[in-house]
């Protein structure tokens, strides 16, 4: 069992709709380091689907729950400032709906929606004993996704419907189109991209990782391991709802300790605990108006922001089948704080409305992972293999979280050399 890098995924930035986001465990703890002078260059692709979230209660709800909205009359002739471009419409189409009788209140129907985003991780990590207790890896993500979204609206047999229809003219017609697609429209209004497919690739956030280890004992090992991570991913864009960014684009530093246990040859303990701290930035953001609505007119270009804390503490068993074959099974538990904004210097938006983007941000989650490895390092050393290298197949799964998206069972496959 060779030297395990702390990998990131990547960060799924559903700026208007979603929860926060915590990367699940890729694999169990070690404590283990690399022989001074030994390099490792791992390569590792995951695969994961994201359709579901776990809400603040802990239950599993769609990922496009907050596009499920049932829309009043009230909020079709609402002005989007002064220059609405249907402004005028919008007052005539009050007026109809005054000369008929009808409440603003008056439900039109309801606008529903899904979202399914696949996304295909490739990790590039070079790792190098410095000396015989330290270890430095540099960890490079990249990401191809698809996003699939798709919105509709079933429409109540309303009064005002009905009073549209029996009028039967512009400019009735016109905001009868925009009802079909409310979503779309208010979008639109606010000055946000359309909301479509799309399929693209990014950059993730660049991880410099060192393990110094502390005791190595014939059964019992001790290493102190700590993670700077760079911002090199792009931020999500303030023009789009919906935003598949590759990391957090936030500089984070992480340390902890980890430690593994060999109780008899085949069998091997091992834990780790470790806190990553998030340090402030500033980024262009959309700032909601009123609590549970994300999307928002308004953008501050210059908010601050800093990402929640997060604690994390991990387990695992590794079983030696073989000289060759290992099996593992781990699992993690993480607790992230809340995230925090405030105002930029050259904004005129309130500040009290910064705290619409604060809530529900803080997160729990729970990983369950096995994997199954073969290596060529007993072969390599009795002379019967070319070249000391590991491969890897791993399961993950995040059973149990809060404000936290739901993956279905990820794969991972990994390959590393030793050189």
């Amino acid at each position: 069992m060779k030297p395990s890098l702390i990998l990131f995924l990547f960060f799924i930035g559903l700026k208007a709709y979603a929860v926060s986001n915590l990367a699940p465990s890729l694999d169990i703890p070690t404590a283990k380091v690399l022989p001074k002078g030994v390099r490792n260059f791992r390569y590792k692709t995951i695969w994961a689907n994201i359709g579901e979230q776990y809400n603040q209660k802990g239950e599993i709800t769609p990922l496009s729950e907050s596009l499920t909205k049932e829309i009043t009359w009230k909020e079709i002739v609402k002005l989007n400032g002064e220059d609405d471009k249907d402004a005028l419409d919008k007052k005539k189409l009050q007026g109809l709906l005054w000369a008929n009788n009808v409440p603003l209140e008056e439900k039109v129907g309801e606008a529903t929606g899904a979202i399914k985003i696949n996304v295909n991780t490739h990790v590039f990590a070079l790792a190098y004993g410095v000396t015989e207790q330290f270890t430095g890896a540099i960890a490079v993500p990249t990401n191809r996704y698809t996003l699939n979204v798709n919105t509709a609206f079933s429409s109540n047999k309303s009064r005002g419907t009905q009073a549209i229809r029996d009028e039967g003219k512009r400019p009735y017609e016109k905001l009868r189109e925009k009802l079909e697609r409310p979503l779309q429209q208010k979008l639109a209004d606010f000055g946000y991209s359309p909301l479509v497919n799309e399929k693209g690739s990014n950059f993730g956030d660049i991880k410099l990782i060192g393990r110094y280890q502390q005791i190595n004992q014939q059964s019992f090992l001790l290493a102190l391991n700590s993670e700077i991570s760079l911002p090199t991913s792009k931020k999500a864009s303030p023009y789009k709802s919906i935003d598949v960014t590759g990391g957090e684009s936030q500089l984070h530093f992480s340390a902890g300790l980890s430690a593994e246990y060999q109780l008899v040859p085949e069998l091997t303990f091992s834990g780790a605990i470790s806190h990553i701290y998030r340090i402030k930035d500033q980024l262009p953001l959309r700032v909601p108006e009123e609590e549970g609505v994300a999307i928002s007119p308004d953008i501050d270009w210059k908010a601050n922001r800093r990402l929640g804390d997060i604690s994390k503490i991990e387990a695992g068993l590794q079983i030696a089948l073989t000289d060759d074959f290992n099996f593992s099974l781990g699992h993690a538990y993480q607790l992230k704080q809340r995230d925090t904004y405030s105002r930029g210097k050259t904004s005129s938006i309130p500040s009290s409305r910064y705290q619409y983007l604060e809530r529900e941000t803080q997160a729990q989650l729970h990983t369950t992972l096995i994997s199954l490895s073969f290596h060529t390092i007993t072969k390599f050393q009795q002379k019967k293999f070319p070249l000391p290298m590991e491969s890897k197949i791993s399961l993950m799964r995040n059973y149990q979280g809060k404000n936290i998206n739901v993956d279905s069972t990820m794969t991972s496959l990994d390959l590393a050399f030793f050189f």
